[in-house]
């Protein structure tokens, strides 16, 4: 089984996708390199169950991925470098892998589209951190929780109620030094608060 990561986000939103998936899998053999799927190569040369679910691709030419991952699409999108345009690798070759794994699960409208207008068998399901379930024994407080917030937004707030806590999806270079399991637990952390 495999699991797919990006070692080198800047975003901690590429690792709460991957917890969540994470949960799906009855263990983990690889981490897989989201930037890097076409080059992967298992061991053993064997096929690896690959849940695909995020958002592909800043390397448009990492997809389609290998031929070691056995890759199943849960909750996939697919744009040109966020400009929520159609990719350039939606190529007749990676349209006719897609149809290969049909039916394609989709986390937007816009890439359920394009698929629609190719015949390409798929389905909304919206992302797949919606399947992260509440977590149990956490102590409710009167915390208020600002992610990402512009500073004015967020000053006026704190001058307004006490409890104010700030995050951002946004971490620092010496995350991505972390070991997954660390960066998981940063995660859970993350999510409870």
């Amino acid at each position: 089984y495999g699991l797919i990561v990006f070692k080198n986000t800047r975003n901690i939103g590429d690792d709460i996708q991957s917890y969540a998936v994470k949960r799906f899998l009855p263990k983990i053999d690889y981490y897989i390199e989201r930037e890097e799927l076409n080059e992967f190569i298992s061991d053993n040369n064997e096929q690896v169950k690959t849940i695909i679910s995020g958002w592909f691709n800043h390397s448009k030419y990492s997809f389609p991925p290998s031929p070691f991952i056995e890759p199943y699409f849960i909750s996939a999108h697919f744009t040109d470098e966020l400009k929520n345009k159609k990719p350039i690798y939606f190529t007749e070759y990676f349209l006719s892998y897609l149809k290969k794994y049909e039916p394609i699960g989709l986390r937007d409208d816009l890439v359920k589209e394009y698929l629609d207008q190719n015949n390409i068998s798929n389905y909304f399901s919206g992302c797949v951190t919606l399947t992260i379930e509440k977590f149990n024994n956490i102590n409710k407080t009167d915390n208020i929780c600002l992610v990402d917030l512009d500073y004015f937004t967020t000053e006026n707030i704190k001058n307004k109620f006490d409890k104010v806590i700030t995050k951002t999806h946004n971490v620092d270079e010496n995350y991505t030094t972390l070991s997954y399991e660390k960066r998981f637990e940063y995660v859970e952390n993350l999510l409870k608060t």
